[in-house]
């Protein structure tokens, strides 16, 4: 497999680990982005998953907790598919909690190419 489809994997595998509200990656078992993203007035999370860090709606603490801990294992997700963290420039997913819009798109930019946007409809239902 190329390196960009192994880029490409890692950041599908995290973030649809978030989308699931099951995330066996960091021991966490419960947690809904998209009932986060509908409680703020923006409508939406952004997930910087380099940082750990969140941006437009407000999360909860044990949200905000959750994605450090995803930024804490991405280096060793990204060993397990024999890439490097620094391979990425930037990787975010923003998760929306509208309605029909609900999903997630999942933003990668990487060293000498950017890969599209991947766009995810029909996430589950947890809401």
């Amino acid at each position: 497999m190329s390196k960009f489809s192994e880029l490409r994997m890692v950041g599908h595998n995290i973030a649809d680990s978030v989308a699931s509200g099951m995330g066996f990656m960091i021991g966490l078992y419960t947690m809904d982005v998209y009932a986060e993203a509908n409680a703020s007035s923006e409508r939406y999370i952004e997930v910087d998953f380099l940082t750990g860090e969140t941006s437009g709606g407000t999360v909860s603490p044990k949200f905000a907790c959750a994605i450090k801990e995803y930024g804490l294992v991405l280096p060793s997700l990204c060993d397990r598919h024999g890439i490097k963290i620094t391979d990425f420039r930037k990787l975010t997913a923003r998760f929306s909690g509208q309605g029909a819009f609900r999903g997630l798109v999942l933003r990668q930019k990487i060293i000498k190419a950017d890969l599209p946007p991947i766009i995810s409809r029909g996430a589950p239902a947890n809401a």
